[in-house]
């Protein structure tokens, strides 16, 4: 049985009720068009946890004092589901901070569940507003997903207090901190994609040590003097290969020449684990580059691989 099916058969019933078998028209009159009023049924046994059966069986409705109404469903425009609909206008609304259930749950739980779906946004998400364009371009509208506005969450909300378990090593945290906790991490100059991935571990061991950084690594005055001295001599060697041996084939590294200091760092931390020996499968571009300022080749030796040594020979 097909959705479409069920559709069709309600779009139907609103029609003409009598088109539509007496179990589908019984079911269906249980329903405001959003969710459902109470635990109501056709005859056979539902195929999911999530639609359980009729505590009465055979399509006949349960009291509805004895069953808790479902949640709306998340209106869907065009194919995407929009933003979360509002809580039950039937229940009765408590102070936020209250964990006193009213109705089938409180405003608080239903508060925290739409933080979380905004957490998980901005890991899906993020990286479309990263700042990685280094011309700074106009870029198009944000997702809609990554604003507070979308799960229904207000200006109010946002100096309140919420659950941030999922977020690696904080326990409660404002709302306004949790998004700048997530826009430092996920919409810096470092945009990841990974929530992709299907290994949980994998996605784990990549989450907390993005949050818990906030994806920014500390370095000492010493370490940044080196990255800064490894790119410089970096360029340099490009642009002596390029004026010394104009079209030679240099295998140049012009553009990419920040991997010779990311190279010295992973080599180094590398060691301070236990690293005894690194296999290098170098690719062609940026291989003499690699060969002088990580490897260690001097490059006179270089140098000399350019000139023909003897001239005469041919």
């Amino acid at each position: 049985m097909s959705l479409a099916f069920v559709e069709e058969l309600y779009a139907d019933s609103l029609q003409d009720p009598n088109s539509v078998p007496e179990d589908w028209r019984a079911y269906f009159a249980g329903t405001d068009g959003n969710g459902f009023k109470g635990q109501l049924g056709p005859s056979f046994a539902p195929a999911s946890v999530f639609n359980p059966p009729s505590p009465r069986g055979n399509g006949q409705a349960a009291s509805s004092a004895s069953s808790a109404s479902s949640a709306p469903a998340a209106p869907v425009d065009q194919g995407r589901a929009g933003p979360p609909p509002a809580p039950n206008t039937q229940m009765k609304h408590a102070p936020l901070g209250s964990m006193r259930p009213v109705g089938d749950v409180s405003e608080l739980a239903i508060k925290q569940d739409r933080v979380d779906q905004l957490i998980r946004a901005y890991r899906v998400r993020g990286h479309m507003i990263a700042k990685i364009d280094p011309l700074d371009l106009p870029r198009g509208e944000e997702p809609p997903e990554l604003a507070p506005e979308f799960y229904g969450l207000s200006e109010a909300d946002l100096d309140r207090r919420f659950s941030s378990r999922t977020i690696y090593g904080t326990e409660t945290l404002t709302l306004r901190e949790i998004i700048d906790r997530l826009k430092a991490t996920y919409c810096q100059s470092v945009g990841v994609q990974f929530m992709h991935i299907d290994d949980l571990a994998t996605k784990n061991w990549l989450q907390e040590r993005m949050e818990g950084v906030d994806n920014r690594i500390t370095l000492s005055h010493d370490e940044q003097r080196r990255i800064l001295s490894k790119l410089t001599d970096a360029v340099m060697l490009e642009e002596f290969v390029q004026k010394k041996f104009l079209g030679a084939k240099s295998f140049s590294l012009e553009g990419s020449e920040s991997l010779i200091p990311l190279l010295d760092l992973m080599i180094d931390r590398a060691a301070e684990h236990g690293v005894n020996e690194i296999v290098l499968g170098m690719a062609h571009r940026g291989r003499l580059n690699v060969l002088a300022n990580i490897m260690g080749k001097s490059p006179r030796d270089i140098f000399r691989e350019f000139e023909d040594v003897d001239p005469e020979l041919y």
